[in-house]
């Protein structure tokens, strides 16, 4: 309730390994996946902090369809970020399961709409959820967080090898 009063960031993350759907999906780019990840979140830290919301008494939410990151971040390993408690599912490549356990892709497309802040993957579904909350300005794709890292390595936002 009240710690939502200034809004919250999504960070939505297409990694592939959710629950039905055993293979990767690239959707980064060149950097190796690990540190594509946190330069993400990192990012997702970074508009929280440009636009008021405090991470320390509202993490930033990341949707991931790979269940291990997800798993992580419910357990809050991530410092300032916290996952849905739930598994996630793919409508496209879930196979024989049960109606209900779809529930969870509406609710995450919930949860991405009504952030106030999103990073948005490569991807039709993140980018709904965004539309679908109006399409704010305070957006940023995973593909300008990364290269925003190969323009400047050395900000903030970005991890040095």
């Amino acid at each position: 309730g009240q710690q939502l009063d200034h809004g919250y960031t999504a960070v939505h993350l297409r990694l592939g390994h959710l629950n039905g759907e055993t293979r990767t999906i690239s959707r980064m780019g060149s950097p190796e996946p690990l540190s594509g990840v946190l330069r993400v979140v990192s990012c997702g830290l970074e508009l929280s902090n440009q636009s008021g919301i405090s991470v320390t008494h509202t993490p930033i939410l990341l949707v991931t369809d790979h269940s291990s990151l997800r798993s992580f971040a419910q357990n809050r390993r991530l410092a300032n970020v916290v996952a849905p408690n739930y598994r996630s599912l793919h409508i496209g490549t879930a196979r024989r399961v049960q109606s209900d356990e779809h529930y969870s892709t509406f609710v995450d497309l919930a949860l991405l709409a009504k952030a106030k802040c999103n990073v948005q993957s490569r991807s039709g579904y993140g980018h709904m959820g965004w539309l679908l909350g109006g399409g704010t300005n305070c957006t940023m794709s995973v593909k300008s967080c990364l290269s925003s890292c190969i323009k400047d390595p050395d900000t903030k936002l970005c991890l040095r090898h």
